[in-house]
């Protein structure tokens, strides 16, 4: 799975986003490789094997 902390500008959890500032999800291992921020969405990109193979990973994560 894949995890995703979104934090405040005061260092604080965006309570707004997943549960109570976390998102846990059901993604391939992936190793990010890029990060977009936009008013209520992040953006992934990344990398994952999955059966063996080399995969392109993207999700987009939003605050509800």
């Amino acid at each position: 799975g894949a995890a995703v902390l979104r934090l405040r500008g005061d260092l604080h959890r965006d309570r707004s986003f997943g549960a109570g500032g976390l998102f846990a999800g059901p993604l391939p291992r992936t190793r990010p490789a890029a990060l977009a921020l936009r008013p209520g969405t992040i953006v992934l990109a990344g990398s994952a094997t999955v059966g063996g193979h080399g995969r392109l990973v993207a999700a987009r994560l939003s605050a509800r």
